[in-house]
């Protein structure tokens, strides 16, 4: 909270936070968490209440997809714990407007690891053209415009990330100046 003007953040990074194989993320009144190794799986339950006691989220979302899951021995599966959930989560961050796919998306919906990358391309971004490539949401892409880029064109594999990105061009005002390439 004291890193971030608002809650929209990474708020564990695995072994960086004490927490090997867990990543969570916060998406305002929405979490994340990717329970990557056994133990947080067997201890899914205790580190769910901690989080919604800590933060006060009132939607959880487990994502237990990836590689990691199956060196472990767990099934992959996306499972939504506590609250409802129905649209991608709109997260302003860099000065531009991404929408992170908590339920269907990569990982945890947004990479938050990249947002300090982001912020830094956007500095160098005033006045370029700009190609992202494996853009997922924008990330790049979007931040790049928001600090004056001419144009952005982002390009990634997935037609669903595209249609996030292209999302969060518009609800940046941004679309004018944003091309996808699939």
């Amino acid at each position: 909270e004291d890193l971030f003007d608002a809650p929209f953040y990474r708020l564990v990074h695995a072994e960086a936070d004490g927490l090997p194989g867990v990543v969570i993320d916060r998406f305002g009144d929405v979490a994340v968490i990717q329970p990557n190794a056994a133990w947080a799986e067997a201890l899914l339950d205790p580190l769910a209440e901690a989080l919604v006691q800590v933060t006060g989220i009132t939607t959880l979302v487990k994502n237990g997809t990836g590689r990691a899951r199956g060196l472990e021995g767990l099934a992959e599966e996306t499972v939504l714990l506590r609250g409802t959930i129905d649209a991608p989560v709109p997260v302003a961050m860099n000065g531009a407007t991404y929408l992170a796919d908590v339920m269907g998306g990569q990982k945890t919906g947004l990479f938050y690891d990249q947002r300090p990358n982001h912020a830094f391309a956007a500095r160098l971004a005033r006045g370029a053209r700009v190609l992202d490539v494996f853009t997922h949401v924008g990330g790049f892409a979007l931040a790049a415009l928001a600090g004056g880029a001419d144009s952005a064109l982002a390009v990634d594999a997935s037609a669903a990330a595209l249609a996030l990105a292209t999302g969060g061009a518009q609800a940046s005002g941004l679309e004018a100046r944003f091309a996808t390439r699939q």
